[in-house]
């Protein structure tokens, strides 16, 4: 048996979906052991007329979809926010100095970078980009958060029920 990715039925009915239809907001289903690879889909999507490019395109947006990390909450408001991708390879010297550019340009802040192996890191404060290693490849992680937020929140409770020691004193 081999490592490549098998979909199941749900996620086999979403790739053909998508790759026939613009892409929704739909969540994806979760992955048993079992199921089709993308080539057997790219088959199939032959044999209904269905390019394989839209399918192997389909199963991308698929799986990118699938690597949103989850969100830290308090009182049920999101506090992070983080999304990692796979990259084929390491990105260049160049390619890691054209990244940083741009988020410097896109959150208006400097940071500061780090490299240790192959693990390089930009973060200013909470906000964090990572390229690591994988086994097949590198990923980039990105990640935030904010923390003032669960002191607010507390902040915020407190000052209700002070509010409500008031209202009860002064009613009662």
């Amino acid at each position: 048996m081999t490592d490549e990715r098998r979909y199941h039925e749900e996620e086999i009915a979403e790739i053909f979906e998508a790759a026939a239809t613009p892409p929704t907001t739909r969540a994806p289903a979760r992955s048993p052991a079992q199921g089709l690879t993308l080539e057997e889909l790219q088959a199939i999507g032959r044999e209904v007329g269905v390019a394989p490019e839209r399918i192997a395109a389909a199963a991308s947006a698929l799986d990118l979809r699938r690597t949103a990390r989850p969100r830290k909450s308090d009182l049920g408001m999101p506090i992070s926010v983080g999304r990692t991708f796979d990259l084929p390879r390491a990105p260049t010297d160049h390619e890691w100095g054209m990244l940083i550019a741009e988020i410097r340009e896109t959150f208006g802040a400097r940071g500061k970078t780090s490299s240790e192996g192959s693990l390089r890191e930009w973060r200013n404060g909470n906000l964090r980009v990572e390229i690591e290693p994988t086994e097949s490849g590198h990923r980039i992680r990105m990640s935030t958060r904010k923390n003032d937020a669960v002191t607010t929140n507390q902040m915020a409770i407190a000052a209700l029920i002070g509010a409500l020691i008031l209202f009860a004193i002064n009613f009662f």
